[in-house]
C-alpha cells in the first residue's frame, strides 16, 4: 500500500452523519471500580488485550488486509477434496445430502466475502461508513462462528447434532419464506414436511432426540459454544456480535457507546445533535477478531478433511 493510501485510510475526511439523541449520559461501556472517576478498561482495551494474547497483528492494518485478501482468494477456488477415511468423510456419509463439509465451507466462504467487502471499502476505496461496516462484520462473525461450531466437537454425534440443528433452522426459515411468497418448489422439490422428516430420521438413527434437534436455534449459543473452542472470551465475543446486531437494527446505544462522536448542539431539554464517525482502528480490531475465528475454522476444516491414518 502506498503512503498516499495509508493517509487516505488514516487521515482523510470521512463521511460523518448527524444523529439526534435524547437524555443520554456521556460514557462508554467500561469496567469501573467503586469510587473511580475514569474507567479503568474500555471494551476496546479488552479487545486489544485479547488480540495481543492470541498473537493477532490487529495493530498492523496492512497485515490484517493481507490476511483478509488471502482468505477471500481461497474461497474463489473449489475446496480441497474430503479424503476417504477422514472425519468429514464419516460425517458426510452419515448425513447424506446434508453434508457437514458443504455447510462448513459455505459458512467460511460467507465470512470471507463479508470481510473482503469491509477491506475493499477501507483499503481500495479509502472510505468508512459509521454503521454499515459493523453490520458486515457482524455477518462475518456469525458465519465464521457457525463454521467453528459445526467442526469443533470431537465426537461425531455432536457434530451431526449441530448440523441437523442448523438444517432445522434452514427448514423453518425457508418454510416461512414460502408462506410469505405464496410460491411452492417445483417438482421434484420436496415439501417442508418431507425435509423435516429427513432430519428426524437422521437424528433418530444416531440416537438423538429429534424434537431437541428441531427446537429453537440461537446464534448466541453458537457464538458462545464456538468461543470455547477458539479459544476466546464468550462474553466478549457475544458483546461484539450483540453490538453489530444492535447497529444493524438501528439501536441507539451502540452508536453512543462505540462510535467516535462530536457534539454539535445541545439544549436545555437535553436533546443533542451528534456527528458520528466509524473508528478505523476499531473496525480493523473487530475484523482481526473475526479473522481469528476464520483461521480456526479453516484449521478445523483442514484437519477434519484429511485422513490421518
Amino acid at each position: 500500500m502506498t503512503q498516499y493510501r495509508r493517509q487516505a485510510i488514516l487521515q482523510r475526511c470521512l463521511r460523518r452523519p448527524f444523529c439526534r439523541v435524547a437524555g443520554f449520559a456521556w460514557r462508554t461501556l467500561a469496567s469501573v471500580s467503586p469510587g473511580s472517576v475514569a474507567p479503568q478498561q474500555t471494551v476496546t482495551d479488552r479487545l486489544w488485550h485479547v488480540c495481543a494474547v492470541t498473537g493477532s497483528s490487529a495493530r498492523d492494518r496492512e497485515q490484517v488486509f493481507v490476511r483478509i485478501r488471502g482468505h477471500f482468494e481461497k474461497t474463489t477456488h473449489p475446496p480441497l477434496p474430503v479424503e476417504p477415511g477422514s472425519s468429514l468423510a464419516g460425517d458426510d456419509a452419515v448425513l447424506g445430502s446434508l453434508q457437514l463439509s458443504h455447510a462448513a465451507w459455505f459458512a467460511i466462504s460467507i465470512a470471507a466475502d463479508d470481510l473482503e467487502a469491509v477491506r475493499a471499502l477501507m483499503e481500495d476505496v479509502g472510505r468508512t461508513q459509521p454503521w454499515a461496516h459493523h453490520t458486515l462484520l457482524r455477518s462475518a462473525l456469525e458465519s465464521a462462528a457457525t463454521a467453528v461450531w459445526l467442526l469443533a466437537p470431537t465426537q461425531r454425534n455432536e457434530r451431526v447434532r449441530r448440523r441437523l440443528k442448523l438444517q432445522g433452522q434452514e427448514i423453518y426459515e425457508s418454510e416461512r419464506a414460502q408462506q410469505l411468497s405464496g410460491l411452492t418448489p417445483p417438482p421434484p422439490g420436496r415439501t417442508q414436511a418431507e425435509r423435516r422428516g429427513e432430519v428426524r430420521q437422521l437424528a433418530t438413527a444416531r440416537g438423538l432426540d429429534p424434537n431437541a434437534v428441531l427446537a429453537r436455534f440461537s446464534y448466541k449459543n453458537v457464538l458462545r459454544e464456538a468461543a470455547i473452542d477458539i479459544p476466546y472470551e464468550p462474553d466478549l465475543l457475544e458483546l461484539i456480535w450483540m453490538t453489530g446486531s444492535a447497529i444493524a437494527h438501528g439501536r441507539t446505544w451502540p452508536t453512543i457507546a462505540f462510535l467516535d462522536r462530536e457534539e454539535i448542539t445541545g439544549d436545555a431539554a437535553d436533546i443533542r445533535l451528534l456527528r458520528v464517525t466509524a473508528s478505523v482502528d476499531q473496525l480493523v480490531l473487530v475484523a482481526a477478531t473475526v479473522l481469528l475465528i476464520v483461521d480456526r475454522a479453516r484449521d478445523l476444516y483442514e484437519s477434519r478433511r484429511i485422513c490421518h491414518y
